[in-house]
């Protein structure tokens, strides 16, 4: 909170009390979150993070942006993710490891290091899922994409904090696109999700713009849940950003224009970067630019070493495996060539860097579903999976090089901020009400 965020709460005498309910949303959550008086606002995220970096990348930014912006506040993280320490938390922001959960080929969860079931590891998930939510007795839960959660392990959990905390908000957080519409409503209604948005959960943010996909009309969400959609528009993690001559310098570049290849967690993006170095090799040594491939933390042993035919010592390539200042990279690129990822789109256009996005198309079509429409408003640059050969993404990456630039003001980019602004909101509206009820039996 800014300004006023410290000023004292005294209780008024009854006549004054219609005027003090009369103040802005903004004064009032001012007056009554931050008040020194007041126990710490307390602020449980969820997301599975069974695959890739985005669940994970997207609570961090948000967590912490709220710990920011309510003072006596503080956050904790479910997460199953296995790179949760690599992640920058700061004071008052917390997280509880629960174990790990990946896809395999087929798109099927399974348990990534425990030698349990799905069934068995579920199981254990859920349990300290449920313990930690009642222990922990937030007063904010938000859960990240999956309304139910992996395989369903929060349902009770959610209906447990309905329960016994009822002043408890609940909000369900959803990226831009999901999949395509019939998918998830067939999804959605065979795991009772609108239930869920119905009855257990106050609040959706959209982590997106209206203009890119109308979530209630998409995937079916029904008139009684429907006011309860907000659009936040994208966010992105608002870590430093180091001077891009800083990174250049490290970098030991040899030429003056630098590409970044990203392929987000690395499980599913070995195709890129074949593609991207056989391009490379074009070049015969009078290279037109330096590159840094970020493999991702996820590739496995053996796509890594199909990459190393591929790559000559004296080119000016660098690669690592992941770094927790994507930002400044991306900040120093002069293009990135990347999946399609929410994030890693999200952190290309709040910078306004020129991309070229090769989306995923399995299991679900978001990736593609995204960068078309995305493509079509000028933000990017796509090419299509069954489209990219060496010499495809070599000519797109020259041509993008000379003369790409992002338009700005096309979709909004302060995530962060809006959502921040509609947890007040919901939490002025709650208390606003209480008042309400508390002072009409006076």
């Amino acid at each position: 909170m800014s300004g006023g965020s410290s000023s004292s709460f005294r209780t008024p005498q009854k006549r004054q009390q219609g005027r003090e309910w009369s103040f802005s949303s903004r004064r009032w959550t001012s007056i009554m979150i931050n008040r020194p008086d007041r126990p710490s606002l307390k602020i449980l995220l969820y997301g599975h993070d069974t695959y890739g970096l985005g669940h994970i990348r997207r609570n961090t930014a948000v967590g912490a942006r709220l710990v920011k912006d309510f003072e006596s506040s503080c956050a904790l993280l479910l997460t199953g993710s296995p790179l949760a320490h690599c992640f920058f938390l700061p004071g008052k922001f917390d997280y509880v490891k629960i174990p790990s959960v990946t896809k395999d080929i087929s798109g099927e969860y399974k348990s990534r290091h425990l030698r349990l079931t799905l069934k068995e590891i579920t199981s254990l998930r859920e349990a300290i899922i449920r313990q930690t939510a009642a222990n922990f007795r937030p007063d904010v839960f938000i859960v990240d994409h999956s309304p139910a959660g992996m395989t369903d392990e929060i349902r009770r959990t959610l209906f447990m904090v309905k329960r016994t905390l009822p002043d408890t908000k609940i909000i369900l957080g959803l990226r831009d696109i999901i999949d395509e519409g019939p998918k998830i409503r067939r999804i959605w209604a065979k795991q009772q999700i609108y239930t869920l948005l119905e009855k257990v959960y106050d609040l959706v943010i959209v982590y997106g713009c209206q203009s890119i996909c109308d979530v209630v009309s998409e995937y079916g969400i029904a008139s009684s849940a429907r006011t309860k959609v907000k659009y936040a528009g994208y966010i992105s993690r608002e870590d430093p950003i180091r001077p891009k001559d800083e990174v250049r310098k490290e970098l030991g570049m040899k030429t003056s224009r630098l590409v970044l290849v990203a392929i987000g967690g690395g499980e599913d993006g070995l195709p890129v970067i074949q593609n991207y170095l056989k391009g490379l090799a074009h070049f015969k040594g009078h290279f037109l630019y330096d590159t840094l491939i970020v493999t991702g933390p996820f590739m496995s042993r053996e796509d890594r070493s199909r990459l190393v035919p591929l790559l000559d010592p004296d080119w000016p390539v660098k690669v690592i495996d992941f770094t927790s200042d994507f930002l400044s990279y991306i900040n120093a690129a002069d293009l990135v060539v990347s999946m399609g990822g929410y994030n890693t789109v999200c952190e290309i256009l709040s910078l306004r860097k020129p991309s070229i996005i090769i989306p995923r198309v399995f299991p679900r079509l978001e990736q593609l579903l995204r960068a078309e429409r995305m493509e079509r408003l000028g933000l990017i640059k796509m090419i299509h999976p069954e489209s990219l050969t060496p010499e495809v993404l070599r000519r797109e990456v020259l041509s993008s090089m000379e003369g790409f630039e992002v338009p700005s003001g096309t979709i909004e980019m302060d995530g962060l901020a809006k959502v921040s602004r509609l947890v007040q909101e919901l939490l002025c509206s709650s208390r606003i009400q209480t008042l309400h009820k508390v002072g009409q039996g006076w």
